[in-house]
């Protein structure tokens, strides 16, 4: 019986599932999966208290695991992780405002997968493309901008206001604006060149 109940305690815990279950815990990842899985000697009953990753999480990756008693133990194991991301589902061109059909969702490999790619329809759905894309390609947020409320040569009403008093004219764009972004105008009263935020579709404030 004594040596039933000592197997049962070496066997209460799998060091595979175990890093699984951590990284899946500590990372933005859909699917990990944690194989060939190596270590010298034998585990504490025990399980860990606290992991260090010397070298991952994914790929051939070094960890070390500490346990209650103290001790520590280097495991070594091939971490395979996948993240689901936005794709183009036809190549697709620039300036391209993004609707739902230009898209769908699927697995990547997180070792090949860009750096920033959106992870949701939302991030990506009414944005305008910054460059052309291909068929499959993984969207990233370097790859998308807001689609722009004003246009470049779009006529505007410029506003000043302070406390008793507002004061409009009519300008014009100097180039594309985004809600709550800084905008280059024309004042085509004074021919004036100022520096506003855009308001809506069709007013530029210029208040300090």
């Amino acid at each position: 019986m004594p040596v039933l109940l000592v197997l049962a305690m070496v066997l209460s815990w799998s060091p595979g599932n175990y890093l699984k279950n951590y990284i899946l815990e500590h990372y933005p990842w859909d699917r990990v999966e944690v194989e060939s899985v190596k270590y010298e000697g034998n585990l504490p009953a025990q399980r860990p208290v606290n992991i260090i990753i010397q070298r991952g999480p994914v790929g051939r990756a070094v960890f070390l695991l500490e346990f209650p008693d103290g001790t520590y133990k280097k495991v070594y194991a091939k971490v395979d992780a996948q993240q689901t991301v936005v794709r183009a589902v036809r190549p697709l061109r620039r300036g391209t405002v993004l609707k739902r059909e230009d898209l769908y969702m699927a697995p990547a490999n997180v070792l090949r997968m860009p750096k920033n790619a959106l992870t949701s329809m939302e991030d990506a759905v009414g944005k305008v493309l910054k460059r052309s894309v291909r068929s499959g390609a993984i969207l990233t947020e370097a790859l998308v901008v807001e689609k722009p409320l004003i246009h470049k040569g779009q006529k505007v009403i410029i506003v000043y206001e302070k406390p008793g008093l507002r004061l409009t004219a009519p300008g014009v764009a100097r180039e594309d604006g985004y809600r709550g972004s800084s905008i280059q105008v024309m004042n085509l009263w004074s021919k004036r060149i100022m520096i506003g935020f855009v308001q809506d579709s069709s007013t530029v404030n210029i208040t300090p």
